[in-house]
Order: structure tokens, then sequence, then C-alpha cells
């Protein structure tokens, strides 16, 4: 059975430990959002946490590169 998830404790969980500079957390909104280096550079990406889950959205240019011996 999935149960469904608690964004309230969870965005407090992460919001209690966010980097500052590199990581904001709306509580409210139900949002993360943080830099994260997908190969050519950091890239803002944002979480939105709701009960049927987590939703990640790219929010400016940027793709990832594919592993060595991946592809994408």
């Amino acid at each position: 059975m999935r149960v469904p998830l608690e964004p309230g404790p969870a965005l407090a969980s992460i919001a209690a430990r966010a980097v500052a500079g590199v990581e904001e957390v709306d509580v409210t909104a139900g949002t993360v959002r943080r830099l994260v280096d997908l190969g050519a550079g950091p890239v803002p990406v944002t979480a939105q946490l709701t009960t049927a889950g987590v939703e990640v959205h790219l929010d400016g240019p940027g793709r990832p590169r594919a592993a060595p011996g991946g592809s994408t």
C-alpha cells in the first residue's frame, strides 16, 4: 500500500538543514529550490512536494551530460 507523502514535516526537515546560498525552502509553497551541477555548471532545480509525491523542474538552461559509458 502506498502512503501519501506529508510535505509539511519533510519540508521542515529540509529547511532546518538548508545551506544558505545553495538551497531555498518555501514551506508555504511546498517547494525546495537548489543549485545542482548537471555537468556544465550549476542549474537551479525546484522540487514541488505534495501529498501526491514530488515533481522536479529545471529552472534554467541546462541538460545533464551523459555519464561515462551512458547516454542522455
